[in-house]
C-alpha cells in the first residue's frame, strides 16, 4: 500500500496563487513597471495583494471601482461617515434611507457642553450631489452627563453635499452658512 499525502485542492490553489504572484513580481520588477502583486503572509497564512508604487494610482484604482459598484447598485458614493479635515469636531453620517433618499446627520461639538445637530432626508440629483430642503437645526447643551435641553434653531433648512476632486464632501448649507468652506473626510 501506498501512502499519498492528501493535499486539500484549496492549498493546491493558494499554492499555485503564490508561485504565480512570486512570478509576477519577479516579472515586473524584471520589466521596471511599478505595480506588482505581493505576498504577505502571518502566522502560516497568506494573501494575495495588489501594490502601486503611487498611491493616488492605488487611490484612484480603489475610487473607481467603489463608483462602479455604487453606481451599478444605485447608491451614492457618500454614504458613510464623514469627518470635518480640519479639528475632526464634525462628524457627518449619510445613511440609505426609504424611496432613494438618504438620510443625514450632522453632529458638530462646539464645546463639552455644547453640541450643534442637524438632521434632514436628502436626495440625489442628477449631477451625483445630494440635496435637503427640509433640514432641522438643534442647539443642545448639557447640564449634566446625562440631561441636556434642546433649542430648534429651524426646521426648513436647505442645502447640498457635493464631492469635490479629492473624493471629499463639500456642504453649502443655505440657511446659516455652518458647512461654507468646510472640508469632511471618508473616516469609514
Amino acid at each position: 500500500v501506498v501512502m499519498v499525502p492528501c493535499i486539500e485542492p484549496m492549498m493546491l490553489i493558494m499554492e499555485a496563487m503564490v508561485a504565480l504572484a512570486r512570478k509576477l513580481r519577479i516579472q515586473t520588477l524584471a520589466e521596471g513597471m511599478e505595480n506588482y502583486v505581493r505576498e504577505i503572509g502571518y502566522n502560516g497564512e497568506s494573501l494575495l495583494k495588489l501594490t502601486y508604487a503611487d498611491d493616488t494610482k492605488a487611490s484612484a484604482v480603489v475610487q473607481e471601482w467603489f463608483d462602479a459598484l455604487a453606481e451599478a447598485n444605485g447608491v451614492s458614493p457618500m454614504l458613510g461617515r464623514w469627518a470635518e479635515k480640519i479639528a475632526g469636531r464634525g462628524l457627518i453620517t449619510i445613511m440609505g434611507g426609504e424611496n432613494g433618499t438618504y438620510d443625514v446627520q450632522i453632529d458638530w461639538r462646539s464645546s463639552a457642553a455644547e453640541r450643534y445637530l442637524w438632521e434632514m432626508t436628502a436626495t440625489e440629483q442628477e449631477d451625483g450631489s445630494l440635496r435637503y430642503e427640509n433640514g432641522r437645526h438643534v442647539i443642545r447643551t448639557f447640564t449634566s452627563d446625562t440631561e441636556y435641553t434642546d433649542a430648534e434653531q429651524y426646521t426648513n433648512g436647505t442645502g447640498t453635499f457635493t464631492l469635490n476632486s479629492a473624493n471629499e464632501i463639500m456642504w453649502q448649507d443655505d440657511v446659516d452658512h455652518a458647512g461654507d468652506d468646510t472640508v469632511f473626510i471618508s473616516v469609514d
